[in-house]
């Protein structure tokens, strides 16, 4: 496995590792880990708010798609 896990909750960080450990990528990652982020500390962050991402799979020769939740 080659990756790095980051988030503010020890728990989120390890659910993330799991799933590079099981052959996901960095945005199945990242999903993962901010939605358990979500249920052990809802203040600090949820479903509802705003996030922007750019994904790019090396083995798609695909146009870039974009990502965008915005909550209004």
């Amino acid at each position: 496995m080659a990756g790095l896990v980051v988030a503010p909750q020890v728990l989120a960080v390890e659910e993330g590792v799991k799933v590079l450990r099981h052959g996901g990528n960095a945005f199945d990652a990242a999903v993962t880990a901010a939605l358990v982020q979500g249920v052990i500390d809802p203040q600090m962050c949820g479903i509802g708010g705003f996030g922007v991402a750019l994904i790019y799979e090396a083995n798609e020769r695909s146009q870039m798609p974009r990502l965008s939740c915005q909550s209004r």
